[in-house]
């Protein structure tokens, strides 16, 4: 097993920042370099930062990937949960278990090579699709709720304001809830 290097013990707004500066910014290392030494982080090489920049690549790169698919899904079928986090969340688990049980591009299928003969393995990817499914079901639930709590408010706000016109305009009690009943539902 490969040892920590010099990066992964930085604090991880530090590790943040260096991701930040080379993907998204394109900082080259000489730049990084020059905004750690800036926060006074002195004790690591321009060779380390390499390093771990380029291992950190493949997990940056399938965060991209399904950030892209699940924007399309959004685009496609019109719809964006309340919790764009979650189902980026459940779609990230989604992605990694396919990427687990698809042939890797250079044709070796290694990366399942261990699952195939280990129940314990297996087990734990069920329990993993388990979760998503009760992730996916519980994002769809807090979704639901939030949506009526935003119609129950608006109901209300709504129904304030017509019985505050209809009695500045005169109108009986009576009235206004026959208005109320017939534009907003409401029943006395």
């Amino acid at each position: 097993m490969q040892r920590p290097s010099s990066i992964d013990k930085l604090p991880s707004e530090i590790r943040e920042l260096i991701l930040r500066l080379r993907n998204e910014k394109g900082f080259t290392f000489d730049q990084i370099m020059t905004k750690l030494t800036e926060l006074e982080v002195v004790h690591i090489s321009r060779s380390s930062v390499g390093r771990w920049v380029k291992r950190q690549a493949p997990i940056a790169e399938r965060l991209r990937r399904s950030r892209e698919i699940t924007e399309a899904i959004f685009r496609e079928t019109g719809k964006e949960p309340a919790s764009k986090t979650a189902q980026l969340n459940i779609e990230l688990m989604h992605s990694m278990v396919f990427d687990l049980f698809t042939v890797s591009e250079d044709g070796d299928p290694a990366a399942i090579e261990g699952l195939k003969n280990s129940p314990s393995d297996m087990e734990k990817l069920a329990r993993t699709v388990s979760h998503l499914v009760s992730a996916a079901k519980g994002d769809a639930e807090y979704q639901k709720r939030i949506r009526e709590e935003i119609e129950r408010s608006i109901r209300e706000e709504t129904a304030a304001g017509i019985a505050e016109t209809a009695k500045e305009r005169g109108w009986d009690n009576e009235t206004i809830d026959a208005v109320k009943a017939r534009i907003l539902g409401i029943r006395k």
